[in-house]
């Protein structure tokens, strides 16, 4: 079975990487200024050997 998920733009001031809202299907996607921030970002996320669940 398929899921979509939701891709929300949202301030750099809120939250400098990607997060993933896995209950709701919506990745959470900071408005970086260039492609090449967007791809660092990511690449850092993807690295990333810390993981865990939280709540806010």
């Amino acid at each position: 079975r398929i899921c979509l998920f939701a891709i929300q733009g949202i301030r750099k001031e809120e939250c400098l990487y990607p997060r993933a809202h896995t209950c709701f299907n919506r990745l959470d996607l900071p408005m970086y200024s260039s492609k090449k921030d967007l791809e660092t970002a990511l690449t850092m996320v993807i690295k990333m050997e810390v993981t865990g669940f939280t709540i806010e």
